[in-house]
């Protein structure tokens, strides 16, 4: 098939906070806007939440303004409805990007994550937040998308995960400041140490700190340090700005830390000093990157976050995936947790069965990776040396997950290929169970080929 072939496929291009970035766009609907839920983020002051959308279809691309302050722009003049077609210039706000059609040799954000060095086995902690300097880190190891990543992290080759990298790419380069956004126990730190271990920086420390964890009273000694000499019986003492000095500074759950402070911080973000309680300021010389769980546009709203300091933070916003949106990568994270956990325990773990496996699958996680780690800690301390991971030893609601909400049942509504695949699955894993999962058994009573089945079973995440 040659490129004329198949289906056209567009892209916006351009400049985005000072990076030129390009922005695939998907058969069906496209958000524009600063929110990180929409297709194409653009956390750009000027750009509204949700700004505009693009429709792409097979009679073409259209453009629609969603009502937003500072309007969308073709040729020049703003418009609320537009047909588009590549080469034309659309302005959202004050960010300019051109609509290109992407030729079929040069689709840079298609993401080949199968390249590079083996993905590693083991699979660090997720939820720890703690200042280390750079002899701490474990060496960097797996190396994909110009990425380089800690020992034993499990890169994944799901689509949410390989969109995420790919955005991590070209912020590896230059020192913009970035917000990681994502559910608690999806990695957020993990991103923060992969964007420092892939930069120039990475050679210098790599310093974190939980805005929430640390009382309000002490947290500004703790960023900013404590001058000589202040008062009898007060100790000098060094803040995580100075000690992420050529590194990088990691300000975890940002959107708590107290109103006080975020002046402070903003004054110390944009002077590139700080000063220490009772001292003199400091020039410092580091990399910020900001993570939250907190819905921040709501928090600017009710007064409880600065609209300055969320502008100096997110140069550009990353959305890390939650967990049940990538199943594909679950039993990677299930394999490297228990040959962690097993060593770590000094105990012989042989496997982990069919039926184990697939309910950790179909559980939707809420609490994330972290939550997937703890339960997988459990089930190694509980098997039996020599023995198997079986379903008997999973916690209660792993085995018996709540039926799906109503929110979910909305969110699928009336679109034939959620509600296919959903149906898809769930007949699978029925004839799997009935054959015991032989899986040209399983075929036969699907009615399809054994290659049919497994085609099947990759595209829709399903392992046994």
């Amino acid at each position: 098939m040659t490129a004329s072939d198949e289906t056209p496929r567009y892209r916006l291009y351009g400049e985005v906070g000072g990076l030129v970035r390009s922005f695939p766009l998907a058969a069906g609907t496209n958000r524009v806007g600063s929110e990180a839920e929409c297709e194409v983020v653009l956390p750009v002051r000027g750009v509204s939440r949700r700004h505009a959308v693009l429709e792409v279809g097979g009679d073409g691309i259209g453009l629609a303004d969603e009502g937003s302050r500072n309007g969308t722009f073709l040729a020049g003049a703003r418009v609320e409805r537009a047909r588009v077609s590549p080469g034309d210039d659309i302005r959202f706000g004050p960010v300019t990007l051109r609509l290109e059609r992407v030729p079929a040799d040069d689709d840079e954000l298609a993401i080949d994550i199968a390249g590079g060095d083996a993905p590693a086995t083991g699979a660090p902690p997720v939820g720890e937040t703690a200042a280390v300097g750079p002899d701490e880190i474990a060496p960097a190891r797996g190396h994909a998308h110009g990425l380089a990543f800690p020992e034993g992290y499990v890169v994944g080759d799901s689509a949410a995960i390989a969109s995420l990298h790919a955005q991590m790419k070209p912020l590896v380069d230059g020192d913009i400041p970035v917000l990681v956004l994502g559910e608690t126990g999806v990695g957020k730190e993990c991103v923060a140490r992969i964007l420092h271990l892939s930069s120039a920086r990475r050679a210098g420390p790599f310093v974190a700190i939980n805005c929430a964890a640390i009382p309000a009273d002490l947290l500004e000694a703790d960023l900013f340090g404590i001058g000589k000499g202040v008062a009898t019986g007060v100790v000098e003492r060094t803040g995580r700005f100075q000690m992420a000095e050529g590194g990088t500074l990691f300000l975890d759950e940002i959107g708590e830390m107290p109103a006080p402070l975020q002046t402070k911080l903003l004054r110390a973000l944009q002077q590139k000093e700080v000063q220490p309680v009772g001292g003199a300021p400091t020039r410092v010389d580091i990399r910020v990157v900001a993570a939250t769980n907190s819905d921040l546009f709501r928090r600017m709203e009710e007064g409880a976050f600065r609209r300055d300091l969320y502008y100096r933070v997110a140069g550009y916003a990353l959305r890390v995936p939650a967990l049940r949106e990538r199943r594909e990568d679950i039993p990677a994270f299930v394999e490297a947790f228990v040959r962690a956990f097993s060593g770590e325990a000094r105990r012989s773990v042989r496997g982990i069965t069919v039926r184990a496996l697939r309910a950790l699958v179909d559980y939707p996680w809420p609490g994330n990776v972290r939550e997937l780690e703890h339960e997988v800690r459990r089930l190694v301390s509980l098997c039996p040396d020599g023995r198997p991971l079986e379903s008997g030893m999973l916690s209660p609601q792993i085995l018996a997950p709540p039926a799906a909400s109503a929110g979910e049942e909305a969110a699928l509504g009336l679109s034939l290929e959620a509600n296919v695949a959903r149906l898809e699955r769930r007949l699978i894993r029925e004839a799997l169970e009935r054959a015991r999962g032989n899986r040209s058994e399983a075929a036969r009573l699907l009615g399809i080929s054994r290659n049919g089945l497994a085609l099947k079973m990759t595209r829709l995440g399903i392992t046994g």
